[in-house]
């Protein structure tokens, strides 16, 4: 089965307003008799990342087909632009934009993701567009 991605007729990138990410935890805490409580680390965890995009209304039934069909409702991972590096220039040592034929050195940084299971994404209107906020799952790869 091939990997799904994030459709490009979607914005790649999501608002900076209410983007957070919770680091992956996968500490289990083992309570002891007396003193201080033990934790262990038990699995990978995941990363969590809350997001929002801004559509027009006539993009809205292209991202519920994405997460209907294409997903199916959120049980298929799916490659998306890292958030935070992916398009971002590579600097030298001194800060200055590395160079190929005059153009800047450019990160390709890439995640597997999934909707998170918790919660399906939520459609509201904002004026003339509508913002769709999803928690998504980054999978540790390798």
């Amino acid at each position: 089965m091939a990997v799904l991605i994030w459709p490009s007729d979607l914005p790649p990138f999501v608002l900076r307003d209410g983007y957070a990410e919770t680091l992956d935890d996968g500490r289990k805490k083992i309570e002891t008799d007396s003193g201080f409580d033990f934790l262990r680390l038990e699995s990978p965890g995941f990363e969590q990342v809350a997001a929002s995009i801004y559509v027009p209304q006539e993009r809205v039934p292209r991202f519920k087909r994405f997460w209907k069909v294409e997903t199916k409702k959120g049980t298929r991972p799916f490659v998306v632009s890292d958030q935070l590096l992916d398009g971002k220039m590579i600097l030298d040592a001194s800060g200055e934009p590395i160079l190929i034929d005059d153009a800047p050195l450019l990160v390709v940084a890439k995640w597997l993701a999934r909707f998170a299971p918790d919660q399906a994404p939520r459609i509201e209107p904002h004026g003339v567009r509508f913002q769709i906020s999803m928690q998504l799952e980054i999978l540790p790869l390798g």
